[in-house]
């Protein structure tokens, strides 16, 4: 596998779909009550979620950044869309991931159950009923360390919750190779329509070829 996709295309399947388990979180004692009360807001905030837009910024301790905008209907369906230069498009239907990189002629998918990202596009989601999770607390947000349950040493996803209002505002995560990446959604909006045709994939007419 050449660097060119691991730098611009793979590395988003590193931060967002396989994540890994060196993501460290600060030692916060939080009570059970303040943990179960943000656990469901967190939930609330989810499964309230029939449609998502955002615009997104995506950068790396490496100082690698990317942009684009991210579209979710559920349940699902998802489109990452890759602002130029970058010409990559990931979606997602209820089955698989489908990674599409427009530059080097590549489509590449993978089963959607074994990724952190069926949390977001299910219905409805149980997140103790589907991962281990640690918290921390600071004045303005949590963040939710979420582990699988029949694996706890895999790390899957470091979700941040602002509290002011209630939101889901990015995830971070940090690579094998120590390399922080922080995805940031900007100006979402929520539950406004969405043209469920522009999430669904369709194959371009070079894979054909």
């Amino acid at each position: 596998m050449c660097n060119k996709i691991i730098v611009n295309s793979k590395f988003f399947f590193l931060t967002f779909f396989i994540f890994l388990p060196c993501i460290l979180l600060s030692k916060t004692v939080i009570s059970d009550v303040s943990k179960k009360s943000a656990i469901m807001h967190a939930e609330n905030w989810i499964n309230g979620i029939q449609t998502l837009k955002a615009n997104f910024l995506q950068t790396t301790s490496h100082g690698k950044v990317a942009r684009g905008q991210i579209y979710i209907m559920k349940p699902g369906l998802m489109l990452i869309d890759y602002a130029p230069p970058t010409k990559i498009k990931i979606y997602a239907n209820q089955h698989w991931i489908i990674y599409v990189d427009h530059e080097l002629k590549e489509v590449n998918q993978i089963p959607i159950s074994g990724t952190p990202a069926h949390l977001l596009l299910k219905k409805v989601v149980r997140l103790a009923d589907e991962a281990n999770i640690m918290l921390q607390e600071d004045k303005n947000s949590f963040r939710f360390l979420l582990t699988r349950k029949d694996d706890p040493d895999e790390g899957l996803i470091n979700l941040i919750f602002s509290k002011e209002p209630w939101q889901l505002r990015g995830w971070t995560v940090i690579d094998q190779q120590g390399i922080k990446t922080s995805f940031s959604l900007l100006a979402a909006q929520i539950n406004q329509p969405i043209n469920k045709k522009e999430l669904q994939y369709y194959a371009p007419d070079w894979a054909f070829e």
